[in-house]
């Protein structure tokens, strides 16, 4: 026994931290919000684990997770590392768990509630959830419950997804954003987007083309896509005639450049 334990000290449990500035989920986002994403990322998180988990390597993880709601003003002043609203705890190559470890992880989760830090736990094998469930550590939907912030996800691709989907919503509150340009689109004189899309040009790129560009106005019209809606094929994949081939300017909404697998020019989707 002694042998089992001093083995897996010497491993190490940790097997990898980042944070969401340094890895991202592969959801395509619109420019806006993979800038913000890519500044204030580190509001997420993340903890790959390894190895057999029992009380002594758990615990050890309750006080590394501990130190990341420490000294909150010094952080704040100093502009380090700020406190977390998201904590993701990959399990996908966690070989077992002890009951006795399985319940630091209830401790953690006591923590977070407290933090207001949502926590997602992923990879968890169906053995991890048996030993889980034994434990007491359950998704509720109840409010009030510690266990309202817990979330299990099948992959770190969805965790991550759904916390850059959080952090967009209720920090960056990018839907708010979008709901407001709704509001002045219909309120507008102009009802083809198109001075806000060159408004948005200059924006981004510090230019001030808004007003030459205002001469192609004449010239353009609105072009109405759903999503996953080629931009010049028909679902059926033949090319759309009617579709006149020129420049383009987004007012809102993500196009993709995709290479035809059968020709040898770009469409876009």
């Amino acid at each position: 026994t002694f042998i089992f334990v001093a083995t897996f000290y010497r491993s190490g449990v940790v097997k990898f931290m980042a944070t969401g500035l340094t890895i991202h989920s592969t959801t395509e986002r619109n420019i806006d919000d993979a800038e913000w994403l890519d500044r204030n990322g580190d509001l997420i998180q993340v903890m790959v684990l390894q190895n057999y988990l029992f009380f002594g390597n758990a615990n050890s993880v309750k006080n590394y997770v501990s130190t990341m709601f420490d000294n909150s003003e010094e952080v704040h002043n100093h502009n380090l590392t700020p406190l977390p609203k998201y904590l993701i705890i990959d399990m996908s190559l966690v070989t077992g768990i002890d009951t006795s470890a399985a319940e630091i992880f209830g401790d953690i989760v006591s923590l977070c509630y407290q933090k207001k830090c949502q926590i997602f736990l992923a990879g968890l094998t169906p053995h991890l959830k048996h030993i889980f469930n034994i434990a007491g550590i359950n998704r509720s939907v109840d409010k009030k419950s510690k266990f309202s912030i817990l979330f299990f996800s099948p992959r770190m691709e969805s965790a991550l997804m759904k916390a850059e989907d959080g952090l967009l919503k209720f920090v960056f509150k990018s839907e708010e954003r979008e709901m407001l340009h709704v509001r002045e689109r219909r309120m507008s004189m102009n009802d083809d987007g198109f001075h806000h899309a060159c408004h948005l040009i200059d924006l981004k790129h510090g230019t001030k083309l808004t007003e030459k560009l205002e001469e192609l106005r004449p010239y353009t019209k609105v072009v109405n896509l759903v999503a996953g809606e080629s931009l010049f094929h028909h679902i059926d994949g033949s090319v759309n005639e009617e579709r006149e081939r020129g420049l383009f300017f987004i007012e809102h909404g993500i196009i993709r450049v995709e290479r035809d697998p059968f020709s040898k020019t770009t469409r876009g989707r």
